[in-house]
């Protein structure tokens, strides 16, 4: 039995949890697999899931918690912890001898409860790894490494990362990054597999026909949009002060969907006037296909320091949807890489407001080169970063792993499943 450990899964569309549960459905194919998550609190927040369901050959086991209104750094960290005790006393009950763990970083406490699990049960685990604690709070001025608690986490994940058999991340910078991490100076056991566009959903589309700009009324207008959080990590204040700069030009504006900390410096702006920007709340997955296509350039961006940190996993989606994109990213970054590799935008360094001035200017002043930069960008999304891509490198992977496995341990996990397959209920 293959166990995955996350806090969010389906219902939930965020973009772990709906990257995890297309993994999960994917090696279901093959093998047994099984899932410990949360109820959900994000954007299906106040829907009560079935405590225990299958679906698609996925046995889903969504533990309890407490704190599902994450209004503060606080609440957070007490839903967390709720999460993470939760999930290892149904662990303790459900994993068995022969299994195998995965287990994401969300919350960042959960790679700590497979390492102890894998410890106790002595079973093997492995890391799937979207973003990297607690170096992101300290990025974002949550904490600072020269805290004890910050040096304890560290020291803890450095252990946590030298037991797990393998360790799956999303970008060449952040590989880079958890080899020093790890401190063993050994890129061994480390692998790349980034996340993908889904080209099926989304499709190019004509600005003149899109519902969203023509609600807005800004069809005929240079449109710029930024969808996503707006949480720490996000280099929103350096938007902010470029859309001021480029107040006075009537031809440009700025649409950003989506919800976070940080919508506070927007929302402000509406209040004292600003013109040029429209704030919409976060929409659903299902309609990805009209917002991402309302725009002629798109905008990602993180705070300075964020590289090897995490990697937005909005791009690929703009990517399938033919968008331009200017990135405000360390030039080292994955996000830079490709942007760089597959020529589709511009790079900009997080917190310089004239170079993304510059940047907004140069995409409206060219628009041969905005049509030629997203066919680039779909030919990509389409060749390199497609699901397919993805579930062969697990695959592979995974396959590999099993073959190490014990015919009797390989046993014991089949014959697990079958026995909770039998008191499962059904779906």
């Amino acid at each position: 039995m293959l166990w995955i450990f996350s806090e969010v899964y389906y219902p939930e569309e965020t973009g772990t949890a709906y990257y995890i549960t297309q993994i999960a459905e994917h090696l279901a194919l093959n093998q047994p697999v099984s899932v410990l998550c949360s109820q959900p609190a994000y954007s299906c927040a106040g829907v009560k899931a079935p405590y225990n369901e299958f679906k698609r050959d996925v046995r889903i086991i969504r533990c309890p918690s407490v704190f599902l209104q994450q209004k503060s750094i606080f609440i957070r960290l007490a839903r967390m912890a709720s999460i993470t005790i939760s999930m290892l006393f149904t662990a303790l009950f459900c994993v068995r001898r022969g299994d195998s763990i995965l287990a994401v970083t969300n919350p960042p406490s959960v790679p700590i409860l497979a390492a102890l699990l894998s410890f106790i049960l002595r079973i093997r685990f492995s890391l799937l790894i979207h973003d990297i604690y607690p170096d992101i709070m300290a990025v974002c001025g949550l904490t600072t490494r020269t805290t004890v608690h910050y040096r304890l986490l560290h020291k803890i994940n450095q252990w946590v990362l030298q037991r797990a058999e393998r360790i799956y991340c999303i970008g060449r910078d952040m590989r880079d990054h958890l080899i020093r991490m790890r401190g063993t100076g050994s890129a061994d056991g480390i692998h790349l597999i980034p996340l993908w566009a889904d080209c099926e959903m989304i499709q190019n589309s004509p600005k003149e026909s899109n519902s969203l700009l023509t609600e807005l009324g800004l069809v005929n207008k240079m449109v710029v949009l930024y969808a996503g959080n707006m949480g720490h990590p996000h280099d929103i204040e350096t938007l902010a002060t470029a859309i001021k700069c480029l107040e006075s030009d009537k031809d440009i504006h700025f649409i950003f969907i989506g919800s976070g900390q940080k919508q506070r410096i927007l929302d402000e702006m509406l209040l004292r006037g600003s013109t040029n920007i429209s704030v919409l709340p976060p929409r659903p997955r299902s309609e990805q296909n009209d917002f991402l296509n309302a725009c002629d350039v798109a905008i990602l961006s993180l705070v300075p320091g964020m590289l090897g940190l995490a990697v937005p996993s909005r791009t690929y989606n703009l990517m399938a949807a033919s968008k331009p994109i200017i990135a405000l990213v360390s030039e080292s970054s994955e996000v830079a890489r490709i942007v760089h590799e597959e020529k589709i935008g511009w790079v900009v360094e997080p917190g310089s407001v004239d170079q993304t001035v510059r940047a907004i200017l140069e995409a409206r002043g060219n628009r041969q080169q905005l049509r030629e930069m997203g066919a680039r960008a779909r030919m990509a999304a389409e060749v390199k970063y497609s699901p397919d891509s993805t579930f062969r490198q697990f695959d592979s992977f995974i396959k590999a792993s099993r073959e190490l496995l014990p015919a009797s341990l390989l046993y014991s996990s089949v014959a697990s499943w079958n026995i909770s397959e039998a008191k499962a209920p059904e779906p």
